[in-house]
C-alpha cells in the first residue's frame, strides 16, 4: 500500500496545483485533467493490485492505459497554450500599434496648432508693421 501511495499523492498533487494555476487560463484546467485522468488510472491499478476490485488484465494496467488520454490532455493543453501566447503577443501588437498610431495623430494635431498659432503671429506682426509704416 505504500508502495503506490507516494505516486498517486503525487498525481493529485499535481491535479490541485494544476486547478490553482487554472485561475490564470485555461490550458491549465486541461494539465489539471491529464493529471486527474492519471490519478484515477493509477488509483484504480491499485485497488486491482491489492485485491481490492476484482484484478483483471484492464485493471492491472489500468495505469499505462490513462497514459494515453494523459498525453492526449496534455498535447492539446501544449497546443492551447502555445496559441493563446501567439493570439495575446498578436493583441499586444496590435494595441501597440493602435496607441502609436493615436501618438501620431496627436503630434499632427499639436504641430498643426502650432502652425496655426505661428501663422497668427505672423498676422499680427504683419498688421502691426504695416500700421507703423503707414502711419508717419
Amino acid at each position: 500500500l505504500f508502495v503506490f501511495m507516494p505516486g498517486l499523492a503525487a498525481f493529485l498533487f499535481l491535479f490541485v496545483l494544476s486547478l490553482a494555476q487554472g485561475y490564470n487560463g485555461a490550458p491549465a484546467y486541461i494539465f489539471g485533467a491529464g493529471w486527474f485522468v492519471l490519478f484515477l488510472a493509477g488509483g484504480l491499478g491499485n485497488l486491482a493490485a491489492l485485491g481490492i476490485v476484482t484484478p483483471g488484465p484492464v485493471l492491472a494496467a489500468a495505469y499505462w492505459y490513462g497514459l494515453v488520454p494523459q498525453g492526449a490532455l496534455m498535447a492539446l493543453a501544449l497546443a492551447l497554450r502555445a496559441f493563446l501566447e501567439v493570439y495575446e503577443e498578436h493583441t499586444h501588437l496590435a494595441q501597440r500599434a493602435e496607441e502609436d498610431e493615436s501618438v501620431a495623430q496627436l503630434l499632427q494635431v499639436k504641430e498643426a496648432s502650432e502652425n496655426q498659432r505661428l501663422k497668427r503671429l505672423i498676422d499680427h506682426e504683419r498688421f502691426a508693421w504695416q500700421l507703423r509704416v503707414a502711419s508717419p
